[in-house]
């Protein structure tokens, strides 16, 4: 499995779970750096994602 994510949530998760964490192969356009949630309108006011 590879997974692309924040290098402060891989450093708390990877000891917990006995994953390796490596470098990104490339370098990340400044447009995909941040972090951003979608989830249909429908679930806009579900308790779970409020």
């Amino acid at each position: 499995m590879v997974v692309t994510l924040p290098k402060r949530i891989g450093d708390f998760y990877a000891p917990l779970f006995g994953l390796v964490m490596r470098p990104s192969p490339f370098i990340a356009p400044p447009e995909y750096r941040s972090l951003g949630l979608v989830w249909h309108k429908r679930l806009g006011h579900h308790s779970a994602y409020v």
